[in-house]
């Protein structure tokens, strides 16, 4: 079975949203997904540490994806990053 994972290519006033289905079953789901600006500006740091964090891994910072492969956008998933943040409080 293969998912196909779909981005749609309008930005809403909050996040990214990522749409992900199998065409055999019909299954949808919907994943809010937050710009590293969005997530830094959350948990008021620089959007520069969160790329410091990504990059060195000094600290293991919120988990994210990229858009297209490694050399995509990155962006937060929110449930993941709710996650995260209720971890490190």
């Amino acid at each position: 079975m293969q998912f196909v994972k779909t981005f749609l290519a309008c930005k809403t006033l909050l996040f990214y949203t990522m749409v992900i289905y199998h065409p055999k079953c019909l299954i949808m789901s919907e994943i809010k997904l937050h710009t590293p600006e969005q997530v830094a500006k959350m948990l008021g740091i620089s959007p520069n540490t969160l790329k410091y964090w990504r990059v060195t891994g000094v600290k293991k910072g919120p988990p994210f994806i990229r858009l297209n492969g490694n050399v995509g956008a990155v962006r937060y998933p929110d449930d993941m990053l709710r996650r995260w943040v209720a971890n490190h409080d």
